[in-house]
């Protein structure tokens, strides 16, 4: 742990943290009295719990359980949830993810599962106490209200801060380095959660941490008042961020907006003088020339939209050259948002200012916009006449009315008509974009729909009872502002589609389709031309059959109910693959089983190979469980469960393994071995899945890139290798030569890197339409 430099002298009185192991009292010269949370120690844990038992032995689990609305959960299974932050003497400072994961614990108002602040180590301190040092120059670092200075925090990647009162939360927490925290974690990034007594299994990432806390708390508090946070069928965020454009959008791309406007603000300096009223009007009719002669086809809507601070903001907009120059500077905001700028509040005599909109409120703007997405949609429909229509006789008309003919309802919330998980994550992030936005310039012309989602989250009981944990962030990066000049909005252009990528909205088959013959055709050519496709090769083993009756059944995949067709194919394709890592791999090596489902292929290893560590890696827990009966049924201990995306795995290993990963998947899996300069087995599936996200682009080789594919080309070829429908089928030669150049490229990026790779069909090829198999190695150390 560090010290944070305070700028007034203190008294600390250590004796009440020594007494209660909560809360010590420090005094201020300047702010007066303040408290800080203490360290809680293991013993005070364990003494806490003992004599909570004794209390519910006298008084009965009832009794005391309906009193005080706690659950009674023994140390043996309580679960653990580790978050990244930096404690000092009177506030920590945390990352986004951490901020955002305090205050669902804060709205929980959790008392089931133990927290955990994880340090990293002294070269994240030393940085970290310099910025801290900064900032509080002449200030009081236990003042509740900071000055008008917004320095930043950051950390080794660029991603800043935020700082927390501890003294908000109505739970207790403990702090850990890096070294102490269980070794099990060592394999993910944080935020990641576990359950004592499963030490070889954790959950990592924001979305599937709080999943798992939620889940653990409703188990033990089964009316607690969070339990409809998880939505229909318990489903809320439950897909992977990398396939998912809402779990995307709520994990990942929130919090990245709320990271931006903190470093960067959202304030652009403009140069010049104000503009006079009569130019704005002939701005105006301009404006309105061009709507009329925009093309039907337009995918984009929205542009800048100018106004006064103090008045009704009016949309504005110059000819087509001003236009265009303008947007280029906020249209990657699309990928992008923003670019380093200054906080700037610009006068009247000074020049005009500029005040850019995240891109995802825009976003999220365009979804709210649209109807929600209902599971029993009928039966949902009918719930909300019945609520809402008060003529007896139009009720009974509507009700009559089949599905197709029923108006659509709105949003309420994030996902519909009831409250989810989506809604607190968005929250945090939105409330403090707001909160900066609107001291500057008023917001209803521009996101009503969001301002009115974000008035009905506030309404919440439980939101506004964990709001205090945000209130040192608004206090150092929403202070005050008035502003006496005009402000000009920036609006950045954005899809006019809801976030949701099952939204029929988002795909266009006359637009969109990749599978026209006359397309692929082209993109063939191209290859041919430039001589990239790789030719099979052997398989490296030449008898790769197992002994699969000579297993215990927990080792064969019958164990996961497989109809006997089903069943003959699966234990081919083991076979090819679980021969092709033992050529591999070597005594001690950790094989990482990537999307590994119910663990068929993993198990087989972790019982071929015992001296080997197997890593189970997989995003869906009810799959994990089943591989988990499997292990526990074997009694194999060289096995570890990691809960998570792709994208938050981080553990060392030597063998990456995936059997038939989806799309991006097979991408992400090779990275992940690219990084740990570890070999891999590859069988991809699902082509048409690939496509350019926060962590990859397309195409993957620079060879491909040298041929200068367009998105769409690549995505064409992608789609032409799923056209494997079997060997009667006249698309099956062409889709299987699609497939084999896109692993081609796959294997020309692993080339480039140093790699010894081979391009295998399965055998028999008959065991799967997506029979090849990736495999690269690079010479061991």
């Amino acid at each position: 742990m560090f010290t944070i430099f305070l700028a007034e002298k203190t008294q600390i009185i250590p004796a009440l943290c020594q007494l209660t192991g909560y809360r010590q009292k420090v005094i201020c010269q300047v702010s007066g009295k303040a408290f800080r949370s203490c360290e809680v120690q293991v013993w005070q844990e364990e003494c806490r719990f003992w004599m909570f038992e004794a209390a519910v032995a006298v008084a009965g689990p009832r009794t005391l359980g309906e009193k005080s609305k706690v659950a009674v959960v023994s140390m043996q299974e309580r679960a653990s949830i580790y978050l990244r932050g930096h404690v000092g003497e009177c506030e920590m400072w945390v990352t986004a993810d951490t901020l955002a994961a305090l205050f669902t614990l804060q709205y929980c108002q959790n008392h089931v599962i133990s927290v955990f602040i994880v340090e990293p180590g002294d070269h994240m301190e030393a940085s970290m106490q310099q910025g801290t040092t900064k900032h509080n120059e002449g200030t009081s670092q236990c003042s509740t209200h900071h000055e008008q200075d917004t320095t930043v925090v950051q950390d080794e990647k660029d991603k800043c801060l935020f700082p927390v009162d501890p003294s908000t939360f109505s739970f207790t927490f403990s702090v850990l380095d890096e070294k102490s925290f269980p070794s099990v974690l060592t394999n993910c990034m944080l935020p990641a959660a576990v359950l004592i007594s499963e030490s070889m299994w954790c959950v990592a990432g924001l979305c599937s941490s709080l999943r798992f806390v939620l889940n653990q708390t409703v188990e033990h508090l089964p009316q607690h008042h969070a339990s409809h946070l998880l939505g229909f069928r318990g489903s809320c965020l439950q897909a992977c961020a990398e396939v998912s454009v809402w779990t995307k959008f709520c994990e990942v791309e929130a919090l990245k907006a709320l990271r931006e406007i903190v470093v960067h603000d959202c304030l652009v300096k403009c140069q010049g003088k104000p503009e006079k009223a009569e130019n704005r009007v002939q701005k105006e009719e301009s404006k309105k020339k061009l709507c009329e002669g925009r093309s039907e086809k337009t995918k984009y809507q929205g542009n800048e939209v100018s106004g006064n601070a103090r008045n009704k903001v009016e949309e504005i907009l110059g000819s087509r050259e001003e236009i265009a120059g303008r947007l280029e500077e906020v249209n990657g905001a699309l990928e992008e948002t923003g670019s380093e700028v200054e906080e700037v509040v610009v006068h009247k005599e000074k020049g005009i200012g500029k005040v850019k909109v995240a891109a995802e409120l825009i976003r999220y703007e365009r979804h709210l916009e649209r109807p929600p997405l209902l599971h029993n949609a009928l039966k949902v429909k009918h719930r909300y006449i019945r609520a809402t229509v008060q003529d007896k006789a139009e009720r009974e008309r509507l009700l009559q009315l089949p599905l197709a003919q029923l108006p659509d309802l709105e949003h309420t919330f994030a996902e519909g008509l009831n409250m989810t998980l989506a809604d607190v994550l968005l929250f945090v992030s939105f409330h403090i974009l707001l909160t900066k936005l609107q001291s500057h310039v008023p917001l209803d012309g521009v996101i009503p729909l969001v301002l009115k989602w974000h008035k009905v989250i506030l309404a919440s009981e439980y939101i506004r009872e964990a709001l205090p944990v945000l209130s040192n962030v608004l206090a150092q990066f929403c202070p005050k502002i008035s502003t006496d000049g005009d402000l000009e909005i920036i609006v950045p252009r954005v899809p006019n589609e809801s976030i949701y990528k099952s939204d029929p909205e988002r795909y266009k088959p006359r637009w969109r389709s990749f599978t026209h013959q006359v397309d692929i055709d082209a993109v063939l050519d191209i290859l041919a031309g430039a001589d990239v496709e790789f030719i099979y090769s052997d398989h490296p083993v030449e008898n790769i059959s197992l002994p699969w009756s000579s297993f215990p059944n927990p080792v064969n995949p019958r164990e996961g109910h497989l109809p006997p067709i089903r069943l003959e194919r699966k234990c081919q394709q083991l076979e090819n693959m679980v021969s092709a890592v033992e050529w591999v791999a070597q005594d001690g090596d950790i094989i990482v089983d990537f999307c590994a489902g119910g663990g068929h292929v993993g198990i087989v290893l972790a019982y071929r190979l015992p001296q080997c560590k197997v890593l189970l890696v997989e995003n869906k827990e009810a799959s994990l469980l089943r591989a988990k009966e499997r292990v526990e049924a074997l009694e194999l201990k060289n096995v570890v469960f990691v809960q998570c995306n792709l994208d938050y795995f981080q553990g060392s290993f030597q063998v990456g393994v995936s059997l038939h990963a989806c799309g991006v998947a097979t991408d992400l899996v090779m990275l992940k071995c690219f990084e740990q300069q570890a070999a891999f087995v590859c069988s991809p599936c699902c082509y048409g899945g690939v496509q350019a996200n926060h962590i990859l682009a397309y195409p993957r080789s620079q060879i491909y890139k040298d041929l200068s594919l367009t998105q769409g080309q690549y995505l064409t070829l992608g789609h032409g290798a799923d056209q494997t429908h079997g060997h009667d089928n006249p698309k099956t030669s062409q889709g299987q030569q699609c497939m084999r150049l896109v692993d081609s490229d796959r294997l020309a990026a692993a080339q480039e890197l140093g790699y010894s790779v081979s391009l295998t069909l399965m055998q028999p090829p008959q065991c799967t339409p997506k029979n090849h198999l990736l495999i690269g190695v690079l010479p061991r150390k």
